[in-house]
C-alpha cells in the first residue's frame, strides 16, 4: 500500500499540469453547456469518467468526476427541456443523437421521454388559458392544441421512422405514438365534456364546432379521428 501511495505521488507531481487542466473541466462543461456546444459537452464528460475509472485512487480527480457527474444530469435536463420546446426537425434529431451518445437510455426510454416533454410542454400552453369564459377557454384549446399537437406528431414520425414498417420497432412506435396521441384527444374530450354545457349561444357553438372541423380536417391527415372526440363530448 505505501509502495502504491508513492506511485500515485509520483504521477501527480509529474502530471501536475494536467491536474491543473483537469480542475478546470467542470467549469468548461459548464460553459459548453450554457453556448450550446453539445459534441464538446459529451467529449468531456467521458474522457472525465475514463480516467476516474483508470485512476479511483486520485483524490482531485474522483473530486471532479464529482462535479462532472453533477454536470451531466443538468445537461441531460437541459437536452430534454429542449426536446420539449418548440424547434425544427434537424434540431430535434441532433438532441435525440445526444441523448444517445450518453448510452444512458434505450431506444423505447428515448422515444417515452420525448412523448413526456412534449406532453408537458403541450400541458403546460393549455394551463394558461383562463376558464372564467368557456367559449375563450374552449376556442383557444381547439386552436392552440392543434397549432402545437400536430407539429408534435410530425416530429415524432420524422424522428423515429423506420424504414421496415413491419419491424418489431416500428410496431412499437406505432402503438406508442398511437397510446400518447388517444390520451391527449381523450384530454380535450373532458375539457369539452366540461364547458360546451356552459356555452348557450348558437353563434359561440357554431364557432367551435367550425374551429372543431376545421381540426378534424388537420388531424385525419395524420389519421387521427379527432370528430369522435366531439361527439363523444
Amino acid at each position: 500500500e505505501i509502495e502504491s501511495r508513492k506511485e500515485i505521488n509520483r504521477l501527480t507531481y509529474v502530471n501536475i499540469n494536467n491536474i491543473s487542466d483537469l480542475i478546470e473541466i467542470p467549469t468548461l462543461i459548464n460553459s459548453c453547456i450554457l453556448s450550446e456546444h453539445y459534441d464538446e459537452v459529451i467529449s468531456l464528460i467521458k474522457q472525465t469518467n475514463k480516467l476516474s475509472e483508470q485512476f479511483p485512487d486520485i483524490s482531485v480527480l474522483a473530486k471532479v468526476n464529482n462535479e462532472v457527474i453533477v454536470l451531466k444530469e443538468k445537461f441531460i435536463e437541459v437536452l430534454m427541456n429542449n426536446m420539449g420546446k418548440e424547434s425544427t426537425l434537424e434540431r430535434l434529431k441532433e438532441i435525440i443523437d445526444y441523448l444517445r451518445k450518453f448510452e444512458l437510455f434505450s431506444e423505447k426510454e428515448i422515444r417515452e421521454r420525448f412523448l413526456d416533454c412534449k406532453k408537458d410542454s403541450l400541458d403546460a400552453v393549455i394551463n394558461k388559458f383562463s376558464k372564467e369564459n368557456a367559449f375563450l377557454f374552449l376556442e383557444n384549446l381547439i386552436i392552440k392544441f392543434m397549432d402545437l399537437f400536430c407539429p408534435m406528431v410530425q416530429q415524432y414520425i420524422y424522428c423515429f421512422h423506420s424504414e421496415d414498417e413491419e419491424s418489431e420497432v416500428a410496431k412499437h412506435d406505432n402503438m406508442l405514438l398511437n397510446c400518447w396521441i388517444t390520451e391527449n384527444l381523450v384530454m380535450v374530450t373532458d375539457y369539452l365534456r366540461e364547458y360546451l354545457p356552459a356555452i348557450t349561444s348558437f353563434d359561440k357553438l357554431h364557432v367551435l364546432l367550425t374551429k372543431a372541423i376545421e381540426a378534424m380536417e388537420r388531424l385525419s391527415a395524420f389519421g387521427i379521428d379527432f370528430g369522435t372526440c366531439v361527439l363523444a363530448a
